[in-house]
């Protein structure tokens, strides 16, 4: 126990080298120097991805949230925190020839209840709070995660969802999921 600093020297990778010294922590030795940041920047863009964008998470229209493709045509995002007023749609590879929103102005998501993403629909009218927004290319809708399945099925590392929506009769369901792996059922992203 207790404190320490390290030293390691990757300047020969066939004879890396390492001290560990108690006497040097905290001590100003002088040596490097931290790199400085960019002032601005630039997040960097991702290719053949359907992404968020809008009046989201202090940005202006100007900044994709990219989604992950979970399973064949379910594209989800990461958790964005939404503030009232918000509004958003999604977009494919960076640009506006292949966006989609909704059919009715000002209208917003729900929960698990697949609404029509219509190609250069109406902007959504986001709900306040974090939440996690699901596009299925292959029904073309929209919709927020409630329910949904976490783990190392169909390709992912616990790092993303997969959705589950509502039927008719009120059930959380999936179709077309690769079930080998490990997985855990959560709400909204979150344990």
């Amino acid at each position: 126990a207790g404190k320490y600093r390290i030293y390691l020297d990757l300047n020969d990778i066939d004879a890396v080298t390492y001290k560990i010294s108690a006497d040097d922590y905290g001590v100003d030795l002088g040596g490097g120097e931290d790199p400085e940041e960019p002032e601005d920047p630039e997040d960097p863009k991702i290719d053949n991805a359907w992404s968020i964008i809008g009046s989201v998470a202090g940005s202006n229209w100007d900044k994709d949230f990219y989604m992950k493709e979970v399973s064949a045509g379910i594209w989800v995002s990461s958790p964005i925190e939404f503030a009232e007023g918000d509004k958003f749609k999604i977009r494919f590879n960076n640009d506006w020839p292949d966006n989609r929103g909704l059919a009715d102005a000002d209208d917003s998501l729900v929960e698990g209840t697949p609404k029509e993403a219509v190609l250069g629909g109406n902007d959504i009218a986001a709900v306040a709070g974090k939440s996690t927004v699901v596009y299925d290319a292959n029904n073309e809708s929209l919709y927020l995660l409630g329910w949904g399945l976490t783990g190392t099925l169909s390709g992912l590392n616990w790092d993303y969802d997969v959705p589950l929506y509502l039927d008719a009769d009120g059930n959380w369901i999936a179709k077309g999921i690769d079930l080998s792996g490990k997985f855990k059922l959560r709400y909204q992203a979150d344990w």
